[in-house]
């Protein structure tokens, strides 16, 4: 049942938010078993003068076989020029790459919800907000190799819509990092409709920005 905002204001204080969170934290860990069946990625490159420099996009589909994902690049494109085949080899590569680890270091795959950092959260309840109708709770996440910032923002049925987090920890030679997330209730899931990583870079000759955003589509499940 939604709340009226006078109601919310007073229901805050009475651990609703815990409530939400820990709600969120295991729909999170249920969207283990969906995927999307089709996503697109798109980075783009910009110059220290925050000029657009180069840009490269790619639209896939996937299929669950049953123990491993099957990934079909329909088109990509790097400044205009078509990069499918190339795309596609390196998704092959690291699908039959059983020794890949592959994703961000330790700590820098931090996500609000994520469980394995869920002991390392910090909500900042003395700053929850009512912003036009949602519900703005900041948080922090500390591990031993990382640690950001941010604010999720809830719907007053305590679903989480989107949240905006900035590392202050960071790797070597980046200047800042931040993520954006957009998430989506799938059944008993909350899944990711959309993540951006936005990061400034000090290049061997120049500073570099470069946004990458990832959006994701029709749910299935596994």
């Amino acid at each position: 049942m939604k709340l009226s905002v006078l109601a919310l204001a007073v229901s805050l204080s009475m651990g609703t938010v815990s409530v939400w969170w820990n709600t969120a934290v295991e729909a999170y860990t249920n969207a283990a078993s969906y995927y999307p069946a089709t996503y697109t990625i798109r980075i783009e490159e910009y110059n220290r003068d925050n000029k657009l420099e180069s840009t490269e996009w790619g639209t896939m589909i996937q299929r669950w076989t049953g123990s491993s994902m099957e990934t079909t690049v329909l088109r990509a494109e790097k400044n205009g020029k078509d990069v499918t085949k190339e795309w596609q080899k390196r998704f092959d590569k690291q699908s039959s790459d059983s020794n890949s680890s592959g994703g961000p270091p330790e700590g820098f795959d931090i996500s609000p919800f994520e469980k394995k950092y869920f002991n390392n959260l910090v909500i900042d309840t003395g700053n929850i907000a009512v912003i036009e109708g949602q519900v703005a709770v900041p948080y922090s996440v500390k591990t031993k190799k990382a640690a950001a910032q941010g604010v999720v923002y809830f719907n007053t049925d305590g679903i989480p819509l989107n949240a905006v987090q900035t590392y202050s920890t960071l790797p070597p030679l980046v200047k800042s990092l931040t993520a954006q997330f957009t998430y989506l209730q799938v059944e008993s899931a909350i899944v990711m409709k959309s993540f951006i990583m936005d990061t400034v870079v000090n290049a061997v000759v120049a500073v570099k920005r470069y946004k990458v955003s990832m959006v994701f589509d029709q749910w299935k499940k596994k």
